[in-house]
């Protein structure tokens, strides 16, 4: 059953619009390098892991619904 929680809200991880430029991509308050450089894929590393534990937060069943299924999935993540 889908769930009545807005969806919209700047609270909550979806939806959410990206942007980017030559050097960023723009994902809610994240800034996310390109360049392939060990900073810049610790970084990436590090903004992965942050955006999985809001989401578990928001989702403590890590259940998401599937508007094209129309179940409820559960969501894993094995690691980076």
């Amino acid at each position: 059953m889908e769930s009545d929680k807005d969806t919209t809200s700047k609270d909550t991880m979806l939806p959410f619009e990206i942007t980017e430029d030559t050097d960023n991509i723009y994902i809610l308050n994240y800034i996310i390098p390109k360049d392939n450089n060990k900073e810049n894929l610790k970084k990436r590393e590090k903004i992965i892991w942050e955006m999985y534990g809001r989401w578990c937060v928001e989702n403590p069943n890590k259940k998401g619904f599937n508007k094209n299924l129309k179940c409820d999935i559960i969501v894993t993540f094995s690691g980076i």
